[in-house]
């Protein structure tokens, strides 16, 4: 029953993307990227730290979370370019770095931020 354990230390599933190899283009001219699918895992996300910032009239909060992953042939080549979404579909996690912990070679860990508006 491996896999029951593992599904409990890696709880939630999320998609991990990737820049669109040629993103679209709106009415206006902006790039409009929502990334091509790259996998889905199960991962463990903690939020460490949170802090709210006013941008003009706004309230701007952003939350870094980590998030760890078991490592395979596809995770190990996430770069911070990547984003995931969380298993609600609304839920974007932009990657700032990622690295392997020195502790359990098997596991990536990713720095992310998400900002909520």
């Amino acid at each position: 029953m491996p896999f029951k354990r593992r599904a409990t230390r890696y709880p939630e599933r999320v998609t991990f993307r990737k820049p669109a190899a040629d993103p679209t283009v709106n009415a206006d001219g902006g790039i409009v990227d929502p990334g091509d699918e790259y996998c889905q895992r199960r991962v463990k996300v903690r939020a460490v730290t949170g802090r709210e910032l006013e941008v003009g009239d706004q309230r701007v909060a952003d939350v870094t979370h980590l998030v760890r992953v078991q490592k395979d042939s596809r995770t190990k080549l996430i770069t911070p370019r990547y984003w995931l979404i969380r298993e609600d579909g609304t839920t974007r996690l932009d990657i700032v770095r990622a690295y392997e912990l020195s502790s359990q070679p098997r596991v990536i860990e990713m720095e992310c931020k998400e900002r909520i508006q």
